[in-house]
């Protein structure tokens, strides 16, 4: 007789975010990942088959507001995947601009020129995988694995400006700090 078969996981139908306590200090250390925090708006884009959703935190559908993003996130070589990021305007400083992120959003003609980026930064579900239980390491290898060649679309990697706590024992999705 053979062992009971586990079933496989599903595409989560809701995007639901680990986010951000604010700090006053970063905290230091070799168990701490840090990551950039961008000056933009927080989406979880769900893509399945052919069908591509950009969702907010709270679980509005902003797919037709950004339809390059969309579009792009089409490409990805994947059937099914849940990303996590933030979708960002770029001053030519390399900052990102909140304001600016407003105004291309607007609908109002000027906005138009604006085209915002998807900084994804978390891969928490591909094709019949529950990533979000992986080494945050190997989730964002796998992640810019998935994403290579794809604009407007930026790979988010680890960097200095905020703080994320993984036990070194056991390193699994983990949000902002």
């Amino acid at each position: 007789m053979s062992p009971p078969r586990c079933p496989k996981p599903t595409l989560p139908t809701r995007y639901e975010p680990e986010l951000a306590t604010l700090v006053k200090v970063p905290p230091s250390g070799e168990e701490w990942l840090h990551e950039i925090k961008f000056d933009g708006y927080r989406f979880g884009c769900r893509i399945d088959g052919d069908k591509v959703k950009l969702n907010t935190r709270g679980g509005h559908d902003w797919t037709t507001k950004l339809p390059q993003i969309a579009s792009a996130a089409g490409k990805v070589k994947a059937k099914q995947a849940l990303l996590d990021g933030e979708v960002a305007v770029l001053l030519p400083s390399g900052k990102t601009t909140f304001h600016g992120l407003q105004e291309a959003l607007s609908g109002a003609e000027q906005g138009k020129k604006i085209q915002p980026v998807y900084f994804v930064f978390d891969l928490l579900f591909v094709d019949g995988k529950d990533t979000a239980k992986m080494r945050t390491e190997d989730r964002k290898a796998e992640l810019k694995h998935l994403l290579s060649a794809l604009a407007p679309t930026a790979w988010s990697d680890t960097a200095t400006t905020c703080s994320v706590r993984v036990p070194s024992s056991s390193r699994t999705r983990s949000g902002w700090v």
